[in-house]
């Protein structure tokens, strides 16, 4: 069958996505996708007739836009990208046997970043590690504040943030030359310079993103009925970063079956 597409970019901008929905009200389309957090929830909160199907949000129910994962209600349902950051911090620990100190940035309007925050917090607490977080209301609060991070700590952990991603080219930058790697979980920002981490593969969220969509137009699938999917994680590395770094990843990780190297 034939599907026609309307792409919309808000560029993490909510008075841009707010305008968007107004004109997807008026459209009536017979289903929305959103990609990320902040434009599922301007969805969620202000469209209630037409189906929509979310991909990459972190965690859908501390940010309100589903009521259970299991079963979702409403019109919404979608694929979630949620960290282990349990496994994240035993990463770096691995990496990094010296580590004592870890720097984190996110925005506290995004609730995904708020919950990632505390959940870091708690286990960076469990594992006897000093967490130094800072907060910016835009990306271009970024640089000043990561210079000065950098002066603290032995690593940087990027959450899923999107104000924080916005800014990954300056923010790449001041690391590499503080001799700081970045640990995070996209494994997106690892090809373009991050050390290491574990991250969902987003090829196969999408697709996962696209039969749920699937489900909906073509077999009549109610949204509240469409469990939100989660997917395993990949553990990916930058060696040229590793080696700019002069950081030696142990061949176990290097080995193992689930590593991705990024020459």
């Amino acid at each position: 069958p034939k599907i026609n597409l309307l792409f919309y970019n808000a560029q993490g901008e909510k008075l841009i996505a707010n305008q968007i929905v107004k004109e997807l009200i008026k459209l009536k389309p017979d289903l929305i996708i959103t990609i990320a957090t902040p434009a599922a929830q301007v969805c969620a909160n202000n469209i209630s007739n037409i189906p929509i199907v979310f991909a990459a949000v972190s965690d859908p129910v501390q940010a309100g836009i589903v009521k259970k994962l299991e079963k979702p209600g409403a019109n919404i349902t979608g694929a979630t990208d949620a960290l282990p950051f349990f496994e994240q911090i035993k990463l770096i620990k691995i990496i990094i046997p010296t580590i004592k100190n870890i720097g984190v940035i996110i925005n506290p309007a995004e609730s995904n970043s708020v919950s990632a925050l505390s959940e870091l917090q708690q286990v960076c607490n469990d594992n006897n590690l000093n967490l130094f977080a800072e907060t910016v209301n835009s990306s271009v609060e970024v640089n000043n504040i990561i210079e000065r991070l950098t002066k603290k700590i032995d690593a940087y952990f990027m959450v899923l943030d999107n104000t924080v991603a916005l800014a990954f080219p300056a923010l790449l930058n001041i690391c590499t030359k503080n001799k700081i790697p970045i640990f995070t979980a996209d494994s997106t920002f690892i090809e373009e310079g991050a050390l290491a981490g574990y991250s969902v593969d987003y090829n196969a969220l999408s697709i996962e993103t696209a039969k749920i969509a699937e489900q909906i137009l073509f077999a009549g699938k109610k949204t509240s009925d469409i469990p939100v999917k989660s997917y395993g994680f990949n553990l990916y590395v930058n060696r040229k970063t590793a080696d700019k770094l002069k950081i030696k990843i142990p061949d176990k990780l290097i080995n193992a079956n689930k590593t991705r190297i990024i020459l």
